[in-house]
């Protein structure tokens, strides 16, 4: 009846989430949750009517980043040629082409030994992620591009919701809501951990030069593909 989800596995019921699959969608981390906390994030929660939920809160699940095995990425330039393991998803896929690079929708098991056997120059996720998986073994460099936020969002179904009286579904809100602080302070610390792991471990941690990465990546909202999104991610652009 409740449950944790990407955003990223609701586009296929929910073309709207799309829109935070959009590089560089929100400038920085405090763009985003003003973003997700004002009336554009509510709308978006609200967007599962349709098919039977309704969302309850977001959580945290970091940026997105580049880490490479053997050179650095320090500007977009150096993502020309690579080629770079990404999720199989059409938007994740237009932004490396967008950079240059060659996409690689390679399964997350199978990446290590991809990085290791140098079947990929490339991949990209947050720093928890970079931790478990051990590719700090394999990858030296970890270049924060923050190219994608996608959170995750706690979701009951409609049927649920609509069986508890009043009262019960504004305490559940209200813990929802109180979660939400929680869960983004463990992510936090984690993320602190798995980057200071990372350094210990002897990779470089590269903060880049990032209007080059925003400028190539800036076309791909306007493309045919996305146009059921142009509307919402112009309100999200607006937010402070």
């Amino acid at each position: 009846a409740m449950t944790k989800v990407s955003t990223a596995a609701l586009e296929a019921f929910i073309p709207e989430m799309k829109v935070f699959s959009i590089p560089f969608a929100f400038r920085d981390e405090t763009h985003f949750w003003n973003t997700l906390h004002s009336g554009v994030g509510k709308e978006l929660l609200a967007k599962g009517a349709a098919q039977n939920f309704r969302g309850l809160c977001y959580y945290d699940s970091g940026d997105r980043n580049f880490y490479s095995t053997k050179k650095p990425i320090r500007s977009v330039g150096d993502v020309k040629g690579m080629k770079v393991r990404v999720m199989n998803s059409r938007t994740a896929m237009d932004m490396i082409n967008a950079m240059g690079g060659s996409p690689c929708p390679i399964t997350w098991g199978e990446l290590y030994t991809a990085l290791a056997q140098g079947t990929v120059d490339a991949a990209e996720n947050n720093p928890p992620s970079f931790d478990t998986s051990r590719h700090y073994e394999v990858c030296k460099y970890f270049t924060f591009s923050a190219h994608q936020r996608i959170p995750d969002m706690v979701i009951i179904s409609i049927k649920t919701w609509d069986a508890l009286p009043q009262d019960v579904r504004k305490a559940l809100q209200q813990a929802a809501d109180e979660s939400e602080v929680y869960q983004r302070k463990l992510w936090k610390e984690k993320t602190e951990q798995s980057l200071a792991l990372a350094k210990e471990k002897g990779v470089e941690l590269i903060t880049p030069e990032l209007d080059g990465f925003r400028k190539a990546c800036a076309g791909i909202i306007r493309q045919q593909d996305y146009a059921e999104i142009v509307s919402i991610y112009n309100e999200i652009q607006e937010v402070k």
